[in-house]
């Protein structure tokens, strides 16, 4: 509910979902795995970052990042991540790269998977076209049909026909 109103950027409720969702898992930790309350707040972070309000967002995904709590959930890699993103819309893009190949170095195939596709990205915006798509070559060896990778491939090779023409 809390990123369906994010997504129709109806923040005002979203925040006020993700607050009260916070104080509740935190009122009764024994009741919530450190996934779910990760979770939690993980999508309150996804606020800051949708509204853009990139400090902010950076700091909240930092939290969960830096939790001894959250130590090996899903969401303390999702927030590794989402910093990245952070990074790159900011133009840090030598933090993000960074970032990313610390966590591309991880056994989970997954998460490689997943820092190939935002290395992409960050190649991307930096108008690396080539290396980009060397990056989406990677995502597609786990998986062939990781659909922002398709959609991100078709914008590099458009990018690679405008420069050839030019």
């Amino acid at each position: 509910l809390i990123r369906r109103n994010t997504e129709m950027r109806e923040f005002d409720r979203s925040e006020q979902l993700a607050r009260a969702g916070i104080q509740w898992t935190e009122s009764e930790p024994e009741h919530f795995s450190p996934e779910a309350r990760a979770k939690m707040l993980l999508a309150y972070a996804d606020i800051a970052f949708a509204r853009p309000e990139y400090p902010r967002a950076r700091a909240l995904y930092g939290r969960i990042a830096a939790a001894k709590e959250f130590e090996g959930t899903r969401s303390k890699i999702g927030a590794e991540f989402q910093i990245a993103a952070v990074d790159r819309v900011t133009r840090h893009y030598a933090e993000a790269t960074k970032r990313l190949e610390k966590l591309m170095e991880r056994d989970d195939p997954d998460v490689r998977t997943e820092g190939h596709y935002q290395m992409a990205l960050v190649l991307y915006d930096q108008q690396q076209y080539v290396a980009s798509l060397e990056q989406l070559e990677r995502v597609f060896v786990n998986n062939a049909t990781h659909p922002d990778a398709r959609i991100l491939e078709g914008k590099v090779n458009l990018q690679i026909k405008r420069l050839e023409r030019a």
